[in-house]
C-alpha cells in the first residue's frame, strides 16, 4: 500500500469531492492541514492528480507545502517534495488586506 500526503497551504481548504472520482485512490483522508491519499501500490504508471482547493482566508507570504509519498509498510522508503505559489509568497499585507491602512495598497 502507498500513502501520498498532500500539505495544505495557509488560508485555503481542500474539496475533498474534487478527487472522488479517481479510480486509483482506495481512501482519502483529512487531518489538520493535509489531505491523505491511499493507493493499493505505486506502478510506472503516471497518475495525474488535480485537487480544488478553496481560499478560506487571506494569508500574506504563505510558505511552502509538502507533497510526502511512502511505503506503508515501510514509511523509511519515502520521497518529500514541495510546492508553493509564487504569488502567495510574494504578498505582504497590503495585497491581503484593504482595510489595514496601506497608502498605494496595491490590488491583484
Amino acid at each position: 500500500m502507498a500513502v501520498q500526503e498532500f500539505g495544505i497551504p495557509s488560508g485555503f481548504e481542500a474539496d475533498l469531492e474534487s478527487i472522488a472520482g479517481v479510480a486509483e485512490i482506495k481512501k482519502v483522508e483529512s487531518e489538520d492541514r493535509k489531505v491523505i491519499l491511499y493507493f493499493d501500490e505505486i506502478t510506472t504508471k503516471p497518475i495525474c492528480l488535480t485537487m480544488d482547493v478553496i481560499r478560506t482566508g487571506m494569508v500574506a507570504k504563505s510558505q511552502p507545502a509538502t507533497v510526502r509519498v511512502y511505503d506503508y509498510y515501510q514509511p523509511s522508503n519515502q520521497v518529500t517534495a514541495f510546492y508553493e505559489s509564487h504569488v502567495l509568497k510574494n504578498s505582504d499585507i497590503c495585497d491581503v488586506c484593504a482595510d489595514c491602512g496601506c497608502k498605494g495598497a496595491r490590488r491583484r
